[in-house]
This record gives structure tokens, sequence and C-alpha cells, in this order.
């Protein structure tokens, strides 16, 4: 028998989890909560795990291509990716093990760290294709990921800890839309748009949440788009790949005629090239063609085309039901869990994972504008990676505040106290000394 089904006998008549959504009276309620509450949690790790893991495999592959063009150290590189990843692991593992009371002081520390580091970049940061985004500290990190974690943890702790109104009339306009403004603004003069998209969403999923005025959401969707089409039309190369992305469809749907002779590829026809070589299982593991310098970030931003072309569609459609069984289990934490603050993190991890995962894809498939956004867990990036792990531990952490994963913990220690004081009255030497 196990030690639960011996506790909750003690147990059927006493109300258990302040919080819960229900009154849990009966033996039976207890076991199915505890269950119900472990699993949760083992899935969002167990897929957290995997998926890095399998980014690992990708991203060896897709890039010994390169490494080898440049005469690069392809083990050296392989070894940096294995430190990062490890440190990632670690980080997560240490978040979820943290009282959810620490995280949020934690707030005030992540935040500030994280809008200073991207402000420098505006100064001293590396460009790359266009953006100034990265800052080089003995290596290479984009702070724009590091923001995006604060940028949840400090909108949560906006709306969930401090007593002012903020859900509707001044409040709303000043303190939120200050919030998202003083978030963007680094990241727009560095002009990496592609970040500020994933920003705005996070944005909106939370405050939708937190139950914002309806009007106030209504006239920044109206902001919302008028600033998207005005950013797009300001920069030459955002006009680009839109007209290329809507003269593509055009094209397919047959509602414009193809362009006459020759005309070069771009990575938009590779990628949708690698996707239809896959077929139903794919080329194998290693076997990708289209990584062969065809594709220039094909581990970063298109790493979804390589994995269509070595996996297949099989191979895909699992990498992607991965990712909304993840999603589902941080808004069913986000549901579940007691704390406001934890709440609404739980929602702002699940908007910038599952929406960010929805725009690489849209890309790489031809149906959305290059955004230069990479895959969560997937593409190779330290700073996307390490943000990305250290986000789940923080959802990690509101997942052990949830009733029967406490209760669990309870349990046990209740469990081998009793073992150890029966030990002890048995064998001298584990007596406490008094």
């Amino acid at each position: 028998m196990k030690w639960w089904e011996k506790l909750k006998n003690k147990l059927s008549s006493r109300k258990i989890g302040e919080g819960s959504p229900s009154t849990v009276t009966t033996t039976a309620d207890v076991s199915q909560m505890i269950q119900r509450d472990l699993l949760l949690r083992n899935i969002i790790l167990g897929i957290v795990l995997f998926l890095s893991a399998f980014g690992f495999l990708l991203v060896y592959s897709a890039m010994s291509v390169r490494l080898i063009n440049r005469g690069t150290s392809f083990w050296g590189e392989i070894a940096r990716i294995s430190v990062f990843t490890a440190m990632g692991v670690v980080m997560m593992l240490i978040a979820m093990k943290m009282p959810v009371g620490w995280l949020k002081k934690l707030t005030y520390l992540v935040y500030p760290v994280a809008w200073m580091l991207q402000m420098a970049t505006f100064f001293v940061g590396k460009e790359i294709g266009g953006n100034r985004n990265w800052l080089n500290v003995g290596v290479i990190i984009q702070p724009s990921e590091l923001l995006k974690l604060g940028f949840v943890m400090v909108l949560a702790l906006i709306l969930a800890e401090f007593p002012m109104d903020l859900r509707k009339g001044i409040g709303a306009v000043v303190y939120l839309t200050g919030a998202l403004v003083v978030t963007i603004f680094p990241v727009l003069i560095c002009r990496d748009m592609g970040s500020v998209v994933i920003f705005v969403a996070i944005y909106l999923f939370v405050i939708i949440a937190a139950q914002v005025s309806g009007r106030y959401i209504s006239w920044f969707f109206v902001f919302a788009a008028f600033g998207a089409v005005f950013m797009v039309m300001i920069s030459p190369s955002r006009r680009t790949r839109v007209k290329a992305l809507f003269d593509s469809i055009g094209v397919a749907l047959g509602l414009k005629a193809a362009p006459l002779g020759y005309q070069p590829a771009t990575q938009i026809d590779h990628s949708r090239w690698a996707v239809g070589m896959g077929g139903l299982f794919g080329q194998g593991p290693g076997a990708s063609r289209e990584k062969w310098l065809y594709l220039p970030t094909a581990d970063s931003d298109f790493i979804f085309a390589v994995l269509c072309e070595e996996y297949g569609f099989v191979g895909a459609t699992l990498v992607i039901l991965l990712f909304v069984t993840l999603v589902v289990a941080i808004f069913t934490v986000a549901m579940r869990v007691p704390d406001p603050w934890a709440k609404l993190v739980c929602v702002g991890a699940g908007a910038w994972i599952g929406f960010q995962s929805f725009v690489n894809i849209g890309v790489v498939l031809g149906v959305l504008p290059v955004l230069g956004v990479p895959l969560p867990f997937l593409s190779r990036g330290y700073s996307s990676l390490i943000s990305l792990l250290a986000v789940c531990g923080v959802v990690l952490s509101c997942a052990n505040s949830l009733p029967g994963v406490k209760q669990y913990h309870e349990g046990r220690r209740g469990y081998y106290g009793q073992v150890r004081s029966v030990l002890a009255s048995r064998v001298p030497n584990l007596r406490r000394k008094r």
C-alpha cells in the first residue's frame, strides 16, 4: 500500500489544499488530486527536457556543414552548446525548487538587469542582419531574450501585487501601456521587430487573463495594428519581406502569374523545399540537403525546416503536438495555482512559448513574413534556451505550489519522519543528540 493511501484515511474528514478549485473531503479526491497535479508538473518537466535534448541533436546536425565550411572547431562549438544547455537545465531546476515568494522578489533584479543590457546593446551591441540586438560579454548574448523573462515576471507583478486599480480607465493606460512601452523601446531602437511582436503577444495574453477592461483591449488592438503597419512602411527590408510573402501566396493560389525567367531562390523557397523533401517519414537523421549552405540560418530561425526534411511529416507533427501539450499544461497550472502572481506568470510563459513557436513555424512554411524569431528549445541560441528554461523553472515552481503537489511533499516528509523515528527507536546511533 502506497504512503498516500495510508495518509488519506486520516484526512477523509478534513479540507485539503487551501486555494484549490474545490473542497476536497473524500479519500478518493485526495488520491486523485495528488496524482493529477503531479502528472501535470511531470508532463511540463518531461516535455521541456525532451525538446531541449532533441534540439541539441538538431543543432548538431544543422550546424555541422557551416562549421566545416568556416574551418571552425566543430567539437569546440558542440562543447559550448553542451555547457550552455547544462547551465539552462541547472537554472531551471534551481528555479523549480525556489518558493514562489522568492521568485517574486527576484523580479526586482531580473527585469532591471535585462532592460539595462538591452539598452547597452543599442550603444555597444553587435549588428547582424540589420538588427543591433547582440552583445559581446565574452560570448555573444541576446538581451531581448532575457528581457522577455523579466517582462513576464514584472507584468504579472504589476497586475497581481500592486494595490492600484490597473484594469480599467487611466490606470490601464498609464501603468500597463507604460510598462509595455518602456520594455519594447530599447528593442525597437535596435530594430528587432520580431521580438517586439512576441512582447506584444505576451502582453495581450496576460492582460486578458487579468480581466483588464475590454474597452482598453479593443483600443489596444486598433493602435497595435496601426503601429505594425507603420513599422513595416518605414523599413525597406520589412516591406520587401511582406511583399514577397503576398507574392508567393498569390502565385500559390493562382491569383498572380509566376515571374518569368530566372529568379534566385530565397530562404523561404529553400525552406519549403526542405519541408516537401521530407515526405512522410523524412530523409533520416543528419540527411538534410538544404542545410548544405542553402539555408543561411538552418541551425537557428529555420531549424524546423531541417526537422521536417530529416524526420518528415510524422516527426514534425509529433513536435508540434508536444508544443501544444506543453502550452496547455502550463495554462492548466495557471488555472489551478492559487497565487495571483503565479497565475499570470504561467499565462505569460505559455503565451511566450506558444506564440513564438507559431510564428517560427509559420515563417518556415511561408505563411508569415520572416521575423527572425527562434523556435523554442530547438533553435541554436544560448540566450533563448537559457531564458526559456529559466521561465519553465518558474512555471514548475508554481506547479509545486499546486495543492496536490504540496500534499505529496508533506506526506513524504511525514512518511520519512515516521521511518526515521522507528529506526531511531531501534538503532541508538540514529537518535538525536540533545
